[in-house]
């Protein structure tokens, strides 16, 4: 039971992590997508 509930712990772990590092690639992609706009509100190169 104990090694079920730590499989377990750890698929939610790496669910939370996956799910982090989606929604920054998600503002990374919306802040590039549109270039034309918000220009200013990004950092320079």
């Amino acid at each position: 039971m104990g090694a079920l509930i730590a499989s377990l712990a750890g698929i939610y772990v790496v669910g939370f992590l996956i799910k982090d590092v989606v929604d920054s690639v998600d503002q990374e992609v919306e802040g590039e997508g549109y270039p034309d706009q918000d220009r200013d509100d990004l950092p320079g190169p």
